[in-house]
Formats: C-alpha cells, sequence, structure tokens
C-alpha cells in the first residue's frame, strides 16, 4: 500500500471515529429532546387534571353530606368548556388506556350535567362526581410516572452520551497519536534517511544505496537516487577513462609518429643491405630478421595509431558467417604454425547484422590470435555465434565467443584483463583486447571474459540488435 493510500485510510478512520461521536451525541440530543417534550406534556397533562378536578369541585358547593351546584350570580356555560377541553385530550391521547380514561371524564362530566338539568338527587351527582375523581387520579398518577420515567431516561441518555463522547474523544486522541506515530515512520524518518543519503552521495560517494525498503512512493524515489547514483557513478568513470584514454592516445600517436619515420629509414637500410651480402651468409639471416621486427614495430605503431583516432563505424549488412570468415584468414598463419584447429559454430541460423564488418572482424581475429598464443600445440579453438533472443522479440542480439582450452588467467590477471597496455604474454602490447573492448563499446555491446587456471578462457562479445529487421 502506498503511503498515500496509508494516509487516506488513517485520515478516513480518525474522521469516521468522530463521525460516529457526532452521531451518538446527536442521537442522545435527540432523544432527550423527544424525552423532554413527552415529559412537557405529561407535566401540562398533569396540571390540567388538577385544574379540572378543582373546576369541579367550584361548580359543585358541599352541604351536609351532599353536594349540591353552587349558587353564583354568574354561572359558568356549564358543562361545555369542559367538555370541549376533555373532547381535545381524546383526541391527542396516544394510546388506548388514556383515550378510555378520558372518555370515562367525559361520561361522568355530561352525567352531572344531566343531573343537574333533571333536578335528580345530589346522590346521583355524587356518584357521578366519583367517576369524574377516579379516572382523572388515574390519568394524574400515570401522567407524574410517565414523567419521573421521561426524566430517569433523560438522565440515563445523557450519562450514556457523555460516556459514549468521552471514550470517543479518548479514541481520537489515541488515533491522532497512531496517526502522529504513523506519520514520522511513513514519512518524517523516510525524508530524514533521503536526506543524509543525498548528502552522502554529494559528497561524492556514487556507490551510496539508499536504505529504505518497501513499495511506497519514498522507497520507488530512493530506488530512483541510487540508480542515478549509479549513473552518476557510471558517466564520471568513463569521463575519467574517456580523458585518460584520450591523454594516452596523444601519447601513443605523438611517440608513433616519431619512431614511424626511423623506422621505415632503418628497414629501407635493412633492405638495401640485404641485396650486397651473400645470400646464404648469417648476415642475410639476420637482415631479414631486422626487416620482420620493423615490420613487427610498424603494426604495433599502427594499432596505436588506431587506439588514438575516433571511431567512425561504416556499418555494413553481415552475417556472422562472413565475420568468421575473414577472422579466420587474418589468424590463419598462427594456426598452422601450431598446429590448432579452429572450429567455427554458426548458431545464427544466416541471421544479419548492421557492423562495422572490417573492424569486427580484425577484433575476431585479434581475439583468436590471443587464444592461440595461450593454447597448447594441436589444440583447439571455438569460435562460435549465437543469435540470443532480444527485448522486443524481433531482431535478435549477436553473441560472438572465442573459446580456448590453453592456460588460463589467475584471477588477478583477469580483473586486468582488457586494461590499455596490460599483457598476459611476453611480447604482447597490451593494446589488442582493449581495442577490442573499445569497438564493443561503438557498438553500444559488451566484452567478457571467463577463465580458469588450467581449464583455459572463453571471450564473449554482445553485440545488441540495430533495430533493423
Amino acid at each position: 500500500m502506498t503511503i498515500r493510500w496509508k494516509l487516506n485510510v488513517s485520515v478516513a478512520g480518525l474522521l469516521a471515529v468522530l463521525l460516529v461521536a457526532v452521531a451518538i451525541a446527536m442521537n442522545a440530543v435527540d432523544d432527550s429532546a423527544r424525552r423532554l417534550r413527552s415529559q412537557a406534556r405529561t407535566r401540562q397533562l398533569s396540571q390540567f387534571t388538577s385544574d379540572l378536578r378543582t373546576i369541579l369541585y367550584e361548580h359543585l358547593a358541599l352541604e351536609g353530606d351532599l353536594i349540591r351546584p353552587r349558587e353564583t350570580s354568574e354561572r359558568l356555560p356549564w358543562p361545555d368548556f369542559v367538555l370541549q377541553d376533555v373532547e381535545v385530550q381524546i383526541r391527542l391521547a396516544p394510546f388506548d388506556w388514556e383515550r378510555g380514561l378520558w372518555k370515562d371524564v367525559r361520561g361522568a362530566v355530561a352525567e352531572m350535567a344531566q343531573i343537574e338539568r333533571s333536578q335528580h338527587s345530589d346522590t346521583a351527582i355524587q356518584v357521578a362526581l366519583n367517576r369524574a375523581e377516579r379516572a382523572l387520579r388515574e390519568l394524574r398518577n400515570r401522567y407524574d410516572l410517565a414523567e419521573h420515567d421521561a426524566l430517569a431516561s433523560v438522565a440515563s441518555t445523557s450519562f450514556h452520551a457523555q460516556v459514549t463522547i468521552g471514550v470517543a474523544s479518548m479514541v481520537t486522541v489515541l488515533l491522532f497519536l497512531i496517526y502522529r506515530i504513523m506519520v514520522r515512520d511513513w514519512l518524517v524518518k523516510p525524508i530524514e534517511t533521503l536526506k543524509k543519503s543525498a548528502d552522502i552521495i554529494g559528497e561524492g560517494r556514487l556507490d551510496h544505496c539508499v536504505p529504505l525498503e518497501g513499495n511506497n512512493e519514498l522507497t520507488q524515489l530512493a530506488r530512483r537516487i541510487d540508480a542515478m547514483a549509479a549513473s552518476l557513478n557510471r558517466n564520471q568513470t568513463a569521463l575519467l577513462e574517456a580523458r585518460e584514454l584520450t591523454a594516452i592516445g596523444e601519447v601513443c600517436a605523438n611517440v608513433a609518429h616519431g619512431l614511424r619515420n626511423p623506422l621505415a629509414a632503418m628497414r629501407a637500410c635493412a633492405q638495401l643491405a640485404a641485396r650486397h651480402v651473400d645470400s646464404s651468409g648469417r648476415a642475410k639471416e639476420m637482415i631479414r630478421d631486422l626487416v620482420s621486427q620493423a615490420d613487427h614495430m610498424d603494426a604495433r605503431i599502427t594499432k596505436l595509431f588506431e587506439f588514438s583516432k575516433p571511431y567512425a563505424l561504416n556499418r555494413q549488412r553481415t552475417t556472422f558467417h562472413e565475420l568468421a570468415g575473414k577472422a579466420k584468414r587474418e589468424a590463419e598463419s598462427l594456426l598452422a604454425d601450431r598446429s590448432i584447429t579452429l572450429r567455427v559454430e554458426d548458431e545464427t541460423a544466416g541471421a544479419s547484422w548492421s557492423l562495422d564488418r572490417e573492424r569486427l572482424a580484425g577484433a575476431l581475429g585479434e581475439l583468436v590470435s590471443n587464444a592461440v598464443h595461450h593454447s597448447p600445440d594441436g589444440g583447439e579453438i571455438i569460435l562460435r555465434g549465437t543469435a540470443a533472443p532480444s527485448a522486443n522479440g524481433t531482431t535478435p542480439a549477436l553473441i560472438l565467443q572465442v573459446i580456448d582450452r590453453g592456460s588460463g588467467m589467475s584471477p588477478a590477471t583477469l580483473s586486468k584483463a582488457g586494461d590499455l597496455f596490460f599483457t598476459g604474454r611476453p611480447g604482447g602490447t597490451g593494446v589488442g583486447l582493449a581495442l577490442v573492448r573499445r569497438l564493443a563499446e561503438e557498438h553500444a555491446g559488451t566484452l567478457t571474459l571467463e577463465s580458469e587456471q588450467g581449464k583455459g578462457t572463453t571471450v564473449t562479445l554482445n553485440i545488441p540488435h540495430d533495430g533493423a529487421p
């Protein structure tokens, strides 16, 4: 999970707790308000029953043991106003028991009014009044109990709401602390690590790797920084090598130019002297050897010139069969002198590549010549070409291998092989393998060496596809 999603989930969890707490608090407030409204209604109704009883007793006068209608100068419109109020309560009553009791009150009041109008006995009025009294007392008792229950429920709801809000607040604080810890672990610490690594890389330690693990954005950034540092390291190394090679090339060019003219004069003099000596004498043989050494020195000077000059590839469509044929012809005399067999293994199925055919064939000839010098007499050298699968699935890469079964190289010698002027055989110049490496790099390829003492050496040229079909 990425840091963005982790932070989003954390914030969502924090907001969810807050929303739940707010919802519970609002529900508690709403429930309390509803119960308070119910409690206010029951209180009003309880007071109404008391007021109604007072009205009934004010309307009636007590004389001895009997209750008679009071004689007043201003008589109220009895019993219409009482019946109207009772009728309203009957319609508003939400419960059947409440509606039934109010109906009993209405019936008792209506009966009292009828008795008064018919001049019946006071005993009948007393009976009707008792009925109204019982119904009103029952209503008041129930209203008082409902009011008490509502107040108790409001108190309980308020308590639970306070507890819930307190717990939610504690959970929110805890989640906020956890959120801070996660932000510190996911953002602050990795950013500090990136800053320290940037300082280390800025000091020139380009081999430093940012110590971050995982698969989030900052870790991906760390891997890109590592790749950038590695690229800078390679470019810096290549730049230093280019400067060194430029300096060496200038020295080689100057030395070669200074040696070529005297060497040509020495060769010309030797050839002229050879015409004036006895063809069968020792002097004739020495002069031929002098000419041969002059040619050998001229070949070395030519290689120095090649190394000092910038490359301009002359690409041509060619096959491994053509490269192998040219390489075999260049090393044919050395192979014959040592009775060594060159076995060509063509595994390219006739594929062709756009390459600098002449120089690459010369590089293969150089590799075969090196293999001859390190192989025993009568041995065998393998020149193999392979069309390796490529990333785009179209034109394959060209893999060229020269394999010998000679003495091989020690790890120390192998680590230096390919460096300019380093050679592992007497009379070597240390330039040939460096030229081959340079040619491979000009083709955007690589040169690798595998060797084991007593078992031989394998030199591999990997030339990537050129994009042509």
